[in-house]
């Protein structure tokens, strides 16, 4: 929570000018600081009259760790893993907001943000993050996405006070960056791109029936869309024959 704070100190509207002077929360005011305005009007907005998005955030944050002590394992060299303990912490996470009385779409926030959080560490991790990987982030996160993603450097700052190692600080301001880009100044292009084809005009076009199938190949075509592989229905709809065929493979890259 104090490494988010510091975040929130260096990207608010009104920002401390002292924060910036230090050399780790100064790389993350020059990656970011651009977004401020954005970040604000997210942070400042409210799912339940009366809280802000920022304060779910800080909830989120302090929980975003539940799930680890029954998630822990440890290896045949001795060292301590905590897998998946994401999806364990989103529902610890989501029942001690449920206890404290939060709106339903409180709780669904605070789940999606503790359940995405480790996600700009792995994209960090894989290096350059294309658009089909922001695109896949924002699909499963939603608003949320912004949430985990500023988190995730608090996160970082948890474990690794200043001066955090630069490197690797570095490289997850720049994924954050990216996933900010695409949400923030590309939504119409990386985010949610203009529908191409319809889910009946792909049931005719393949012979299918109405089904989840349906709607697996629609994400993938916005999927493409997002990457800028696909650009007109014909090519929608040849994308959609191609994967049902096998032709293409459906999960694509990573992220």
């Amino acid at each position: 929570v104090d490494g988010l704070s510091q975040v929130l100190l260096v990207l608010g509207r009104r920002h401390d000018q002292g924060l910036v002077a230090d050399f780790t929360l100064g790389l993350a005011a020059v990656e970011l600081g651009r977004f401020r305005p954005a970040l604000g009007d997210h942070l400042e907005g409210s799912l339940t009259p009366g809280r802000t998005v920022g304060q779910i955030l800080v909830f989120s944050t302090l929980c975003h760790d539940l799930g680890k002590p029954a998630s822990q394992s440890r290896d045949s060299d001795g060292r301590i893993h905590f897998n998946e303990h994401e999806r364990r912490g989103a529902d610890l996470a989501a029942a001690r907001a449920q206890a404290m009385r939060l709106s339903a779409a409180e709780v669904d926030r605070v789940r999606a943000t503790v359940a995405n959080h480790m996600r700009p560490v792995w994209l960090a991790e894989q290096g350059k993050v294309t658009a089909r990987a922001v695109h896949r982030f924002f699909r499963q996160a939603g608003a949320a996405g912004v949430d985990a993603a500023l988190l995730s450097l608090g996160d970082f700052l948890g474990q690794a006070p200043p001066p955090a190692p630069q490197e690797l600080w570095q490289r997850r301001l720049e994924t954050v960056r990216r996933l900010f880009e695409g949400y923030f100044e590309r939504p119409g292009e990386e985010i949610s791109p203009p529908r191409l084809v319809r889910g009946d005009e792909i049931a005719a076009s393949l012979g299918l029936s109405a089904g989840p199938k349906i709607g697996e190949l629609l994400a993938h075509i916005a999927e493409a869309q997002a990457a800028g592989e696909v650009h007109t229905r014909a090519e929608a709809l040849a994308l959609a024959h191609r994967i049902l065929a096998g032709e293409v493979a459906a999960d694509g890259e990573g992220g």
